[in-house]
């Protein structure tokens, strides 16, 4: 990157829940300046916060972490949109200059109210077009990042799918039996969610939680990667991010996916729209290389600079 995008970065802070997720990592990895909330991260600390924020005690900025100090070093502060709006609050009490951006990393429907950040003093802006027409937010891409590699590992699955139910539970069962049926092995990997399906005739046992650098394993162990979205999202998951990183196959019900600049039917078979009898065929097709410019437009640091539009 350049050296303007340089300057950002020591003067940005980028605010997480949790440093030991990799991306927070790959973000410290390129020099972007990151902290976690709250001073601790445990199940007793979170009721204690909700308490706080639940009935809005005074003092809340007791549980914050070293940031709170710092405010002075920034110009700039990015989070996502699972941090709390009080987080805003304090900023601007502390220091009403500081640049506030809110980056939508869910649709707006599944997430905090865009009124409850409105109320203090940031500009939002979000991974999905649809959203950001409808609220009229500002647009930065879903991300990666380039320096995630695979480890090297046998194949010995066609399809790997990981996420929770969100109510799309008995689509992923009813695709995983049709997939069997072809031949194809799986290995589907549905956590339960708060908006978990309900269905007496379904009977599946959620699988627990696992971590991130355990999926990636399972992704290096395996030919494609299913995306299922959920109809009113029109941005992009992860999955078809470490699809086109990872050079993996991508499946998904993302219709819009072949209006991106990565797609390829070599690469990318769309439910609905492929026929499922070619899905072994497509499996066995040689992944088509895409241009590494394209890539790049998804890495952290082109992601970061398009804040700043450097």
């Amino acid at each position: 990157m350049n050296k303007n995008c340089d300057d950002y970065k020591q003067k940005t802070l980028f605010l997480w829940n949790d440093k030991s997720f990799i991306l927070s990592r790959e973000a410290m990895n390129r020099n972007i300046n990151v902290d976690v909330v709250y001073k601790l991260n445990t199940k007793l600390f979170d009721y204690i916060r909700n308490r706080y924020e639940r009935f809005n005690l005074p003092l809340l900025s007791l549980l914050y972490n070293g940031w709170k100090k710092d405010l002075d070093k920034y110009t700039t502060i990015i989070v996502h949109d699972f941090i709390s709006p009080n987080v805003l609050k304090y900023i601007n009490r502390q220091n009403p200059n500081i640049r506030v951006i809110v980056w939508y990393w869910n649709t707006v429907n599944r997430s905090i109210n865009i009124k409850e950040y409105l109320k203090y003093n940031c500009e939002i802006w979000s991974f999905d077009e649809d959203d950001c027409k409808k609220y009229g937010l500002f647009y930065n891409t879903q991300y990666y990042s380039k320096s995630i590699y695979l480890n090297n590992k046998k194949i010995d699955t066609d399809i790997f799918f990981v996420g929770k139910d969100k109510g799309r539970l008995k689509y992923i069962l009813e695709l995983e039996k049709k997939v069997n049926k072809i031949g194809l092995k799986t290995n589907f990997h549905i956590t339960k969610s708060g908006r978990s399906s309900n269905s007496k005739d379904i009977n599946y046992k959620y699988k627990g939680k696992i971590s991130y650098e355990e999926i990636l394993d399972y992704i290096a162990k395996s030919k494609c990667i299913l995306d299922i979205v959920s109809k009113d999202q029109s941005g992009l998951t992860l999955r078809p991010l470490e699809a086109l990183f990872f050079s993996k196959k991508l499946i998904t019900n993302d219709k819009s996916i072949s209006k991106r600049d990565f797609y390829h039917n070599d690469n990318i078979f769309i439910l609905g729209v492929d026929n499922l009898s070619e899905l072994p065929r497509f499996l066995e097709k040689e992944y088509h290389k895409i241009d590494e410019s394209i890539l790049l437009k998804y890495d952290i640091d082109v992601w970061f600079s398009r804040f700043f539009k450097i």
